[in-house]
């Protein structure tokens, strides 16, 4: 309850000194988090394309819509329901591609062990401290892995390499 109510006051506080961050509230996305990116070194590296490895369901890939608004986004999502939303979370972007795979040094189709809370999934499977670290994944992880499709980035640009400069996040 105490931590609820302390969210609640920096959100407001955040409304109050900052008229951005209701904007950005609206687009579920985190005032603390674009205030983390958006950082004037970050800014002026003139980021042409974001790669988002382990996209989830567009949290990341909102964000730097937001802080590189010309960036050309390549969001990379393996599980299937995730990534529906993503392909949601900037659906109208004539910049924004999903892509409905993993990304790994080779092809293939690999076991995904999906968590109970989704950005805790992954190709490995879920030890303790993870769920110490993580207390929204203390439900674990789902029986059985589901199969995913693993491909190079390599492969995916073919020829076509992404414009430069890149800011590549890996999840």
């Amino acid at each position: 309850m105490i931590n609820r109510f302390k969210r609640f006051l920096v959100r407001t506080y955040y409304n109050i000194k900052y008229p951005q961050a209701r904007k950005l509230s609206r687009k579920g996305i985190p005032f603390d988090h674009f205030r983390e990116l958006n950082k004037r070194w970050l800014a002026d590296s003139d980021i042409k394309t974001v790669i988002d490895v382990g996209a989830n369901k567009g949290q990341f890939a909102k964000l730097a819509r937001e802080v590189f608004p010309s960036a050309i986004i390549y969001s990379f999502e393996p599980l299937p329901d995730c990534f529906e939303e993503l392909q949601q979370a900037l659906h109208s972007d004539k910049n924004f591609f999903p892509f409905n795979k993993a990304i790994g040094s080779s092809r293939a189709e690999l076991e995904f062990f999906r968590s109970v809370h989704s950005p805790s999934s992954s190709f490995l499977q879920m030890e303790e401290l993870h769920k110490e670290a993580f207390p929204e994944s203390q439900k674990g992880q789902v029986k059985e892995p589901v199969k995913v499709q693993v491909d190079t980035l390599d492969n995916v640009f073919g020829a076509s390499e992404p414009k430069k400069n890149i800011l590549l996040k890996i999840d």
